[in-house]
């Protein structure tokens, strides 16, 4: 089960774990994104999908390494092997922050260390901030947001990484966000049922060429 922060109105944030992302958060149905751009490039935004009732692109505070599980990164949870985002915490800190597309009701991430590194992020969306532990032998781990008030948007997430270890930066990927609009909530937090799908374990090591 994916375990939701209950608020009385606002951002609600939602653990995924390593389990595959939902169909839905937050009663919105939820949209995959796709990047056919070169591997190795470094970008500064990736397009929303085309179905998704969002407008602009997703910007990165910095420029990232788009590679893919499998090519360019080596594993990632739950047989995902789609686009990822490889931030370099060497040369470019420890904090990244998405500018999420302009409509953005609801949006998921997965994050995932380097080399075989265990970290401790801090995601934070709308003045809401959760802890994500990912053990980077154990897979990716995702965190999602939405707003329970009908109609108010999603402007950014950020995520900083907190511990010290001797990972050289993180994976940022398999985004989601809000396409349809099925049934938006306002109850301020429930849980969200139905069973993940085991995540298949993942080293957390990025390839070297």
């Amino acid at each position: 089960m994916f375990l939701t922060t209950p608020v009385s109105a606002g951002v609600v944030s939602v653990s995924l774990g390593t389990g595959s992302p939902p169909s839905s958060l937050g009663g919105y149905d939820m949209v995959m994104f796709e990047d056919a751009r070169a591997l190795g490039a470094s970008v500064l935004d990736v397009a929303a999908p085309a179905s998704a009732t969002v407008s602009g692109p997703l910007g990165f505070s910095t420029s990232l390494e788009h590679s893919r599980v499998g090519n360019g990164w080596d594993t990632w949870s739950h047989s995902y092997d789609g686009d990822v985002y490889w931030f370099d915490e060497l040369l470019q800190g420890s904090q990244l922050t998405l500018t999420l597309p302009s409509g953005t009701h609801a949006f998921y991430l997965y994050l995932e260390p380097d080399v075989f590194a265990s970290a401790t992020f801090a995601v934070s969306s709308g003045g809401v901030q959760e802890s994500v532990d990912v053990n980077g032998q154990g897979g990716a781990k995702g965190i999602g947001f939405y707003s329970d008030i009908p109609g108010e948007n999603l402007t950014s997430i950020t995520i900083e990484k907190l511990s010290a270890d001797f990972s050289n930066g993180f994976a940022v990927g398999e985004f989601g966000i809000n396409g349809v609009i099925s049934a938006p909530d306002s109850t301020g937090g429930f849980w969200i049922t139905g069973m993940a799908l085991l995540g298949v374990l993942g080293l957390g090591r990025r390839m070297r060429q």
